[in-house]
């Protein structure tokens, strides 16, 4: 098994192959008691993510390749989830892969209150997020726990060496695994920090939330014409990759615009989808019930997804039709 920091990326540094081979015991034992594992279905998930064992799956809306775990590869990336990573505190800017958080509370940080909007896009942001990062940030997560239980650098070193080969394919994070969401949190809280002190520079009115790699600020008032340019430069400077070059969006409601972040508006009585997004999860419930067989399970998540933001009341009717005569009006 060869994986530690030189292959994860890090310039300069060499083989630990020989070091790996004494202390791997160390790592699977110590593991083994934090997530309740057999030391063996740890060396497993650690064969399968060498071997690269995932499944590839094609979103049918976006076209993007997401790629998921299973048996023990997934397993392990799970429980880093429960054990660990769901408990990291992480920045109050972030709305994706946290629990009671969504793209409805990332857009409700903004509307209906605001009247200006910056919205940008990491472009391939998961490929942006190298194997050798992931390490440094779980090196740094578990350095308090590690010191508690007695467990020296160099062991927690190798444990975080380990989590990285579980949770990284092609030395970058997957999209498509259950850690990569909270990983990516972990890796860009710095940035968010930044984005922060840039905000609130401007004013005490002005907000930032980011979702994934969606960003988005707000303000009551005009936005800085150099703000677009201050958000490049510290995606730059965090090594997250760029701005995607087409979706950066200034958005006025002086203007007549309409305010919309991840497809989600303000429509007066409350949080509703664009038209285009209304349009675009309907023809994905009539593909998914349509097909043979059907695929309920798909179709129900599209119409839990769409409750969420308007509640039984408010359901476009379209959507409601749907479900009525498909899925007896029940997600």
């Amino acid at each position: 098994m060869f994986f530690l920091e030189d292959s994860l990326g890090v310039p300069g540094k060499v083989p630990m192959l020989s070091l790996w081979k004494q202390r791997r015991t160390d790592v699977f034992q110590t593991l083994s008691q934090w997530f309740d594992l057999h030391p063996n279905e740890l060396a497993l998930a650690a064969d399968m993510a060498e071997q690269g064992n995932y499944e590839c799956h094609v979103q049918q809306e976006s076209g993007r390749e997401l790629q998921v775990p299973y048996g023990s590869l997934y397993t392990v990336q799970a429980r880093l989830v429960t054990v660990f990573l769901s408990h990291t505190p992480t920045s109050t800017a972030a709305h994706g892969g946290i629990a009671g958080r969504s793209i409805v509370t990332h857009a409700a940080v903004h509307l209906p209150a605001a009247q200006n909007l910056l919205t940008m896009d990491l472009r391939k942001a998961y490929q942006n997020i190298k194997a050798f990062k992931v390490a440094e940030a779980l090196r740094r997560l578990l350095k308090t726990p590690c010191r508690d239980m007695f467990i020296e650098a160099e062991l927690r070193h190798m444990i975080a060496d380990y989590l990285t080969l579980i949770c990284t394919r092609d030395k970058c994070l997957p999209m498509g695994s259950p850690s990569s969401a909270a990983l990516f949190n972990l890796v860009a809280a710095p940035f968010d920090k930044t984005i922060e002190k840039i905000v609130a520079d401007i004013g005490p009115s002005t907000r930032y939330s980011r979702y994934l790699d969606d960003l988005v600020i707000s303000s009551p008032s005009a936005l800085p014409n150099k703000l677009a340019g201050q958000i490049k430069r510290a995606v730059l400077v965090h090594d997250l990759g760029v701005v995607h070059p087409n979706k950066t969006h200034s958005l006025s409601r002086s203007r007549g615009d309409e305010l919309v972040i991840t497809g989600i508006t303000h429509d007066g009585a409350g949080f509703a989808l664009t038209a285009a997004k209304i349009t675009e999860i309907e023809d994905s419930m009539k593909r998914a019930v349509l097909d043979t067989p059907p695929d309920l399970p798909r179709a129900k998540g599209l119409f839990r997804f769409v409750h969420s933001i308007y509640g039984k009341k408010r359901m476009p009717r379209p959507i409601r039709e749907l479900a009525d005569r498909h899925m007896g009006g029940k997600a």
